[in-house]
């Protein structure tokens, strides 16, 4: 996510493409809101506290179908440069490619949430970690995790499709140089 941020920064600076900044501020912020959703989910197990772990879910994949979104229209400006260089950027098909499984994810999203809601609804249980078919709406519980499961392989689709467009980088390393002004009186002088 930081590295597409990146990427994206350096072609609006250079005006490889043609976006304003804004597009490629938000897709940033998002994509934290997200990877802050995956850490929730990933720290607080169903087992532990349900209602975190709920919340971390909730916000990855809403945070992440906005950011998929975001990302796929930032994807078109990224076709001008895929028509000098064939091997960079993103291709007509990959574009249709991305908004359909864009769409296809906030679908799943939303269907997810929806068959959830439902399933709460008619429990009647006691404990919903021990949910037994006689609590009710176990139906609407496997119908959630399947599209949940199924916006999970969306999502790695979706992140696999980025592979051609970040060979069009190149990754220099990290320097640092100190911005204080160094004292005279400690530097030693080399003869």
């Amino acid at each position: 996510m930081y590295i597409r941020y990146r990427q994206v920064n350096a072609a609006i600076h250079y005006k490889t493409i043609d976006l304003s900044k804004t597009w490629n501020e938000i897709a940033f912020w998002i994509g934290n809101i997200t990877c802050v959703g995956i850490s929730i989910v990933a720290n607080f197990q169903v087992t532990s506290i349900l209602l975190v772990h709920m919340i971390g879910g909730a916000t990855t994949f809403g945070a992440g179908s906005i950011y998929f979104a975001i990302q796929t229209r930032i994807s078109a400006s990224f076709r001008s440069i895929h028509h000098k260089y064939p091997e960079y950027g993103v291709s007509k098909s990959m574009l249709y490619l991305r908004i359909f499984l864009s769409v296809l994810f906030f679908l799943f999203f939303i269907i997810s949430v929806s068959f959830f809601g439902k399933a709460i609804n008619e429990f009647r249980g006691t404990d919903v970690l021990s949910w037994k078919e006689e609590d009710g709406g176990m139906e609407y519980r496997r119908l959630a995790a399947a599209f949940e499961w199924l916006m999970v392989f969306v999502f790695a689709v979706l992140a696999s499709t980025a592979e051609k467009d970040l060979k069009s980088i190149q990754f220099e390393e990290i320097r640092f140089s100190n911005k204080l002004p160094v004292p005279t009186n400690n530097v030693k002088k080399e003869k």
